[in-house]
């Protein structure tokens, strides 16, 4: 029993050796990987340093202690101090790191002497103070390299920190999870949050102003194979790689107020929006996007009404898509831009200051823009901004169609219109079709919206300019562009 004891007494020395010096071996691998994340850091143009640097926690885990870190961007200028982090690792594991952020965060930024040109009020650096409940880091690291990033927060909260700003920020994040992972050669990033908001106080042309923004369920997830900001920066001037930005939200709500909030000498605007949903790709020197609004609500309330038109729109569906070459080739490729607004309907607010009388048909109206090009991108779009030009030639125009439908009214367009370069000279046509136009004209004249004298204009124009259709609510023509300029319905357009 007495050697039992002894050898089993043997065993545990020997394994509290073993495990001590595991202990010191892994706190020592713990060290490389943090020296290992300052030197990918600084390859990639960021200087991380802190004051102290704690690792204790013997003989279970590490309790890894930084204060005073900071974090400096080389290319911007952009300093983050954080006041202290703290993290707790379990001895056996160390590949992934999961780190408590404490205190007051602090970003400075320096502002472009270009940007302070345009607003001289405008300070030299923009202070920001952050302020967090429940931010957490992790980092998972894999055969040395960093595979995954992740930050968590039960609610962050950002502001303006200066009294010479002109303007109070405060923007507020909500149930915060973000996360950076690298697939193959791609980065992945993708922040989803409860709901975020952005207030903003100043002035406008001597006004007090307020401008606030808020979303809910918000998901934006990024797709790049670029490593650094000036990578990123190539592939969006149409340099080679690819990105990519989906993005989802929910209810949408936006308020732009100038004038005194309390009282009647104010405008104010509005919007309202259901849900969000768009992709923007940037790959292969092409910029390709799509997105969808639903139950859109525009509500407008001027000072000045009646003068200004007051009251609210809403559109069921708002849906854009849009595809052009962004980097300089040698021939044409194709483009599109295809466009909708489904239902929209003004309220009885709007209708009342419009047409009182109930003569104007207020069903729901629509637009429709769907057009075909093939378009060559010819040199830098910075540099052709600064000549107030566009870099682009466009071969030709095939319009699918453009369809407007308003007040009992509707117009329809379809054609193709070549362009010859490098004269960017127009040759094609347009067939118009145009339902019920008479009737709208003649019920604008009763609804008082426009004169006799215009009246027996747009009745004369109509005429002229346009032939019987299918039936009698029903005019069409041809627009033709060409080697003599603009003629409509054969007839030349001074």
């Amino acid at each position: 029993m007495k050697k039992s004891l002894i050898w089993i007494g043997g065993i545990v020395a020997v394994a509290a050796i073993g495990w001590s010096a595991l202990w010191f071996l892994g706190r020592s691998e713990l060290s490389k990987q943090i020296d290992l994340e300052l030197a990918r850091a600084e390859a990639q143009g960021q200087t991380i340093t802190w004051g102290t640097r704690e690792i204790d926690g013997f003989p279970m885990g590490y309790d890894l202690r930084l204060t005073d870190v900071a974090v400096t961007d080389q290319e911007s200028g952009i300093l983050l101090q954080i006041p202290e982090v703290r993290s707790r690792l379990h001895a056996a594991s160390i590949e992934r790191i999961e780190a408590d952020v404490l205190g007051k965060i602090r970003i400075t930024a320096p502002i472009a002497e270009e940007t302070r040109q345009t607003d001289p009020r405008l300070p030299q650096v923009i202070n920001l103070v952050g302020e967090n409940d429940g931010l957490r880091l992790s980092v998972e690291i894999i055969a040395g390299a960093r595979r995954d990033f992740r930050v968590t927060a039960e609610r962050s909260v950002w502001r303006v920190d200066q009294e010479d700003f002109p303007n109070r920020i405060v923007l507020q994040a909500d149930g915060v999870e973000s996360r950076q992972t690298v697939r193959g050669s791609d980065r992945v990033a993708n922040i989803a949050l409860d709901r975020l908001k952005l207030e903003v106080d100043g002035d406008a042309d001597g006004q007090a102003a307020r401008v606030e923004y808020a979303v809910e369920d918000l998901s934006i997830t990024t797709t790049t194979t670029a490593t650094t900001l000036d990578e990123l920066l190539t592939i969006v001037v149409g340099g080679e790689g690819s990105a990519e930005l989906v993005y989802q939200s929910g209810r949408i709500d936006a308020l732009a107020e100038t004038g005194d909030p309390a009282g009647s000498d104010r405008d104010r605007f509005s919007y309202t929006g259901l849900s969000g949903t768009g992709i923007i790709t940037v790959a292969d020197g092409r910029l390709e996007f799509r997105t969808e609004g639903r139950e859109n609500v525009w509500t407008v309330d001027p000072t000045e009404a009646p003068s200004m038109i007051r009251g609210s729109f809403e559109a069921e569906a708002i849906q854009t898509s849009y595809a052009m070459p962004i980097a300089v080739r040698s021939t044409p490729e194709a483009a599109n831009l295809r466009f909708s607004a489904i239902n929209v309907a003004g309220d009885e607010v709007f209708w009342a200051q419009l047409d009182p009388a109930r003569v104007l048909d207020r069903a729901p109206s629509e637009m429709i823009i769907d057009i075909e090009t093939t378009a060559r991108v010819t040199g830098s779009y910075a540099a052709a901004a600064a000549q107030g030009r566009l870099p682009v030639e466009f071969s030709n125009i095939i319009v699918n169609e453009v369809a407007v439908s308003a007040l009992g009214g509707a117009i329809h367009a379809s054609g193709d219109i070549e362009l010859l370069q490098p004269l960017n000279l127009p040759m094609g046509s347009l067939n118009v079709t145009l339902t019920e136009i008479a009737n709208l004209i003649d019920a604008l004249h009763r609804a008082q919206l426009i004169d006799d004298e215009t009246l027996t204009t747009a009745d004369a124009m109509l005429d002229v300019y346009t032939n019987p259709g299918s039936d009698e609510q029903t005019r069409v023509t041809e627009v033709t562009l060409g080697t003599e300029g603009l003629t409509i319905n054969g007839l030349p357009v001074p």
